[in-house]
């Protein structure tokens, strides 16, 4: 049985539509995927865990905080920190860590809240 010119048309207009969806859908997942991504470096850094060794905060002078982020930070002044109850410190700031140091021990069975506003991206603003 030999193959008509009907069957060849039908056959190369399914191929057309199914070469329409797949292109259609390929161009609107990147798309989504695109937004995805510049929404995610867009939207700044986000604290993603911290560190400190509250026995030794208590028992000894000078110990620190970490703050770690996802992404470089841009450098981070004393004045962006807020340490409550109040409590001497210092900051300093290096590559995705802030590190808060108490100058003095900490307060047993106090609880410190310390906040950093306005912290930025080393890359944008």
């Amino acid at each position: 049985m030999s193959r008509t010119s009907t069957d060849f048309d039908r056959r190369s207009a399914s191929d057309r539509r199914f070469r329409r969806a797949l292109a259609l859908t390929v161009a609107i997942l990147v798309a989504v995927c695109g937004t995805f991504a510049v929404l995610d470096y867009l939207q700044g850094p986000k604290l993603s865990s911290s560190q400190v060794d509250a026995t030794k905060a208590v028992e000894q002078p000078g110990q620190q905080l970490r703050l770690f982020a996802d992404q470089n930070l841009a450098r981070v002044s004393k004045s962006q920190v807020t340490v409550s109850p109040k409590a001497g410190f210092t900051v300093s700031t290096a590559g995705q860590a802030i590190a808060v140091q108490f100058d003095q021990r900490l307060d047993y069975a106090t609880n410190y809240s310390v906040t950093v506003r306005g912290v930025t991206s080393a890359y944008q603003q």
